[in-house]
Order: C-alpha cells, then sequence, then structure tokens
C-alpha cells in the first residue's frame, strides 16, 4: 500500500512538472514562432524589394537605349539623309523582293523556273537588269500568318524597295497561326516600331546566319575530307584528277571512269564513306540530267553504309513517283524510308499523298494518324487531311477511322475542329487571312516600301477576291493573273500546258506570271531605263 501511495504521488508530480514545462514551451514556442514570421515576411519582402529593383533597372535600360538609339538614328539620317534620297531617286536598279508560298518558290518547275528567275531574264532582255536585284522567299505551304511573321527579317537581310506578294491560298486549310492571330497583331503594334526591337532582331538574325555559316561550312570541309582520301586510294587513284572540285560537271562525269562507281568487287578505299557519298552526288546528279534509270541506281549504292538516311529513300521515291510512274516502288521507297529514319517527316508527307493521289484514302488516312506530332512540320498532310475530311467524310470507314483517332491524336482533333468551325464561319477565317495582309500593309508602309499584290492563276475559291479587295481598298498595284490566265484559256486549247496536275503552274506557267509582274513594274513606274 504504501509503494502505491508513493508512486501515486511520484505521477502526479510529474504530470504536473511536465504541463508546467509544455505551458512554458508553448509560450516559447509562440514567442519564436512570431520572431521567425517576421523574419520570414521580411526575408519576403526584401526579395520582392530587389526583384523589383531588378525588373525597374532592365525597364529603364531599355528605355535608355531606346532613346540613345533614336537619338543616333536621328543624326544619322541627318548627315546622310540627303544622300541617300538622292540615290534612291536616282537608282534605276531596285531591289525586288518576292515573297509568298509555293506559287513564288516555283513548285511544279525545275530549279531556275521560278517567276521571280523568269523575271530576272525579262529585265535583262530589256536592259534593266544593271545592279538589280530579283530575290525569291517564297515558302512551300506557308500561310499569311507566318509571312507575316518572316517578313521583317527578310526586309532586315535584303533591303528591298518593292515587295511583290502572292499569299492566302494556304490559310484555307493551314491554320497555324489563327488562334494566336491576336497576339502576332498585338505585338507588332506595340514593339515593330521599337528601336531595340528592331536591334534584337537583327542581331538575333546574324548569330543564326553565322551559326547556320559554320556548320554547313564544317559539313562541306567533312565531306571535301571523305572525298579527298579516296582520290588518295592505293590502287593508283580512283577518283579522277579535278572530279572533286567539279563532280557535277558532265565532262566529269561522263568520260571519266569511275571504278568505284563499277559492279566490279576488289575496289579498295580509304574512307569507308567515300562510295555512299559520290554515288549519292552521281544519284543527284543523274536526276537533273533526266538520266532516272542511272540515278536510282547510284543512290541504291549509297545506302550501302547509310541504311538510315531518310532523305535518300524520299528522293528514290520522288524519282519513282513522278518520273518512272512506278507506283509500287514509290511506296516501299517511302515505307522503307520511315523504317529508316522516323525523324524525316517527309515520306509520312508524300506517302499520304500519293495514297490520296491513287484513292486510297483509308490508307492515306492512316499514314496521317501514324504521323503523330510530326503532323505539325508537314507540307501537305493538313491539305490531304482537309479534302479527305470535306469530300469524303459521308464514307462509312472514312468516318469511322477519323472518330477512332479524333481523341488520340490532340493535334488532328483540333485540326478537326477547326475545320468544322471555318465551314460555319467561312468569313471569319477570310478576315484572318484579310488581317495579316493588312498589317503586312502597315510595315512596308513604316518601312517605306512599295508592294505589289497577285492573285491565284487558278481557282483559289474566295481567296482571289479578298486579294482583290485589299489592293483596291489600299490602292495598291494588282497583278490579276487569275483574269489573265482566264483569258487565256478562253483564247486557246493548250492551257493545260501552264499547270501540272496538282494546279501549280508549269515552267511556262511561271514565265507568265513572270511577264505580269513585270508589265505591272512597267506600268506603275517601278523601272526606269
Amino acid at each position: 500500500m504504501y509503494i502505491h501511495k508513493w508512486e501515486e504521488k511520484l505521477f502526479t508530480c510529474a504530470v504536473q512538472i511536465k504541463g508546467r514545462i509544455f505551458q512554458k514551451d508553448s509560450g516559447m514556442f509562440l514567442v519564436i514562432q512570431a520572431k521567425l514570421g517576421e523574419g520570414r515576411s521580411k526575408v519576403k519582402k526584401g526579395v520582392f524589394n530587389k526583384l523589383l529593383l531588378i525588373a525597374f533597372g532592365v525597364a529603364a535600360a531599355i528605355f535608355l537605349l531606346e532613346i540613345g538609339l533614336r537619338i543616333a538614328a536621328f543624326f544619322y539620317c541627318k548627315t546622310s539623309f540627303s544622300k541617300e534620297v538622292v540615290y534612291k531617286n536616282n537608282k534605276s536598279s531596285p531591289v525586288i523582293l518576292c515573297v509568298g508560298d509555293s506559287f513564288t518558290a516555283g513548285l511544279g518547275a525545275p530549279p531556275g523556273k521560278d517567276y521571280p528567275s523568269r523575271l530576272k531574264n525579262i529585265l535583262q532582255k530589256n536592259n534593266l537588269d544593271k545592279g538589280i536585284t530579283v530575290i525569291n522567299r517564297g515558302v512551300i505551304a506557308q500561310n499569311t500568318y507566318e509571312l507575316l511573321c518572316k517578313l521583317p527579317a527578310d526586309i532586315y537581310s535584303t533591303k528591298p524597295d518593292i515587295i511583290v506578294i502572292l499569299s492566302g491560298l494556304n490559310n484555307t486549310w493551314k491554320f497555324y497561326g489563327y488562334e494566336e492571330s491576336n497576339n502576332v497583331f498585338f505585338y507588332y503594334d506595340i514593339f515593330q516600331k521599337s528601336k531595340v526591337c528592331k536591334l534584337l532582331s537583327f542581331l538575333t538574325f546574324k548569330i543564326k546566319n553565322t551559326i547556320n555559316n559554320y556548320f554547313s561550312k564544317q559539313d562541306s570541309n567533312k565531306e571535301s575530307c571523305v572525298l579527298f582520301n579516296a582520290s588518295k586510294a592505293k590502287d593508283g587513284g580512283i577518283i579522277p584528277n579535278g572530279a572533286l572540285s567539279s563532280l557535277n560537271s558532265s565532262e566529269h562525269i561522263e568520260n571519266s571512269n569511275y571504278k568505284w562507281c563499277k559492279e566490279e568487287k576488289g575496289n579498295s578505299f580509304t574512307d569507308e564513306l567515300a562510295e555512299p557519298v559520290y554515288c549519292k552526288k552521281l544519284g543527284n546528279y543523274y536526276s537533273q540530267k533526266k538520266d532516272y534509270e542511272l540515278a536510282v541506281k547510284n543512290l541504291y549504292k549509297s545506302l550501302k553504309s547509310n541504311l538510315k538516311n531518310g532523305k535518300i529513300y524520299n528522293k528514290l521515291g520522288h524519282i519513282y513517283t513522278y518520273h518512272i510512274s512506278d507506283y509500287d516502288k514509290a511506296l516501299q521507297a517511302y515505307t522503307d524510308g520511315i523504317s529508316a529514319d522516323k525523324n524525316f517527316f517527309y515520306n509520312y508527307d508524300d506517302l499520304a499523298r500519293i495514297y490520296y493521289d491513287h484513292g486510297e484514302y483509308k490508307q492515306s488516312l492512316e499514314i496521317i494518324m501514324k504521323a503523330g506530332k510530326k503532323y505539325k512540320s508537314m507540307r501537305r498532310i493538313p491539305s490531304i487531311l482537309k479534302q479527305i475530311y470535306m469530300q469524303h467524310q459521308d464514307d462509312d470507314q472514312i468516318k469511322e477511322l477519323i472518330n477512332k483517332h479524333y481523341n488520340k491524336n490532340s493535334i488532328i482533333s483540333n485540326y478537326l475542329k477547326l475545320l468544322e468551325k471555318q465551314s460555319k464561319e467561312k468569313e471569319t477565317f477570310l478576315n484572318w487571312c484579310k488581317k495579316n495582309f493588312e498589317k503586312i500593309i502597315a510595315l512596308c508602309h513604316d518601312e517605306n516600301i512599295r508592294l505589289i499584290f497577285q492573285t491565284y492563276p487558278a481557282e483559289s475559291g474566295d481567296i482571289n477576291r479578298v486579294i482583290e479587295l485589299i489592293a483596291r481598298e489600299y490602292d495598291i498595284p494588282l497583278v490579276n493573273n487569275f483574269e489573265i490566265f482566264n483569258k487565256l484559256h478562253s483564247e486557246t486549247e493548250n492551257i493545260d500546258s501552264y499547270f501540272i496536275e496538282d494546279g501549280h503552274c508549269s515552267a511556262l506557267g511561271y514565265e507568265l506570271m513572270a511577264e505580269n509582274v513585270y508589265e505591272t513594274l512597267k506600268k506603275y513606274g517601278y523601272l526606269k531605263n
């Protein structure tokens, strides 16, 4: 009993002591917590103040730089303005920049047969080419939004006096920039006139060019090294003298005995890459010379030690598709190219197109779905998908396939939603195209650049109507290609020779476009003898 009472008292005492300690500790904890909270708030406030100070410093630096650039520009213009005006007024050879999509790039015609190149030839014939520069900056599948974003860099790099523009057709199927259009308009309204913005754009352009030139030079040196090693092989010289510097010259290709290109075995090489490099060049050479049998033969040889090169398969596919007309071999080449290099997206692009052109819409759709995220980078696939969706959605198999993949690929499902929206809100999309044109006009006006608009030679829905309206509204010279080609169609039965199968111009069609541009330049006094 004694022990029991003692234990009870001891326990009671411990509880009391513990309670006091706890209360005491709690008070201390509250004090410490309050102090820590105060410290944290001070630290946070200090960090915020520092960030605010840094932001203010950056803004002030940009503001001062803007003022400094404007002052420098003022004094520069003041000292050189009179000379510049005299130069421009007396200059008989302006810089002409041609911008747009595949109709400017020259898709459908051999190299050098696009309308800007033909325009240069016409100027030469009329003795107007002295010092004149005609620059082609056409980009295949480019819509008006992409043109608007790219145009400032083109202006800074080329300093054009005249810009000839043909764009808008790709807006009917390529919706890139439609959702972001408000952002880009805000950008141009607020920042485009800023000297700091122009300086940053110029520096970015220079840095990109320097990097590209450096890597191009490295690749060129590497290939030259391979060729040089091959030319010094121990068997007496596999490659004839002079062939290194002039591989595309017919006298070296056709009149020289290339031991490395023969079927015979036993040839030795100092570098295993030498034969594939040369055979690839030979393949490209013979393709240009329209000797497609030899082109195919050499391209296949180039794959011996380079089986993962998707570009070579793509080149083979093009030859089989457009020159030899061997449908099965073209399919095989593109399919092998996809297996070899899944990142070279043009093989998906061309395979989807060849299926579509042969009426195999289901297979074409399957390739589109297989392309996945690469879809965004492709030239033709959005156009094919639109054509299938708009023209064949009543087909049960096509409808089932579209619905099957509708929610699996977010990029494609968003595109299909835009297609639905376009069919319902046609004028909204046309207005998007018109707003891009207005921003281009404003940019060129700020840079004192004269503009010439063109319509498309073939039927282009309502895009030609938008182009005509914008040219009339802003009093801009218009080359009405559609009207001229349409008149030609009523006068001759050979109008088909001016176009290729997919609706692009042939070399003859681009020549007519160049003549139309030349006549407009002459009519509005943009050229001086």
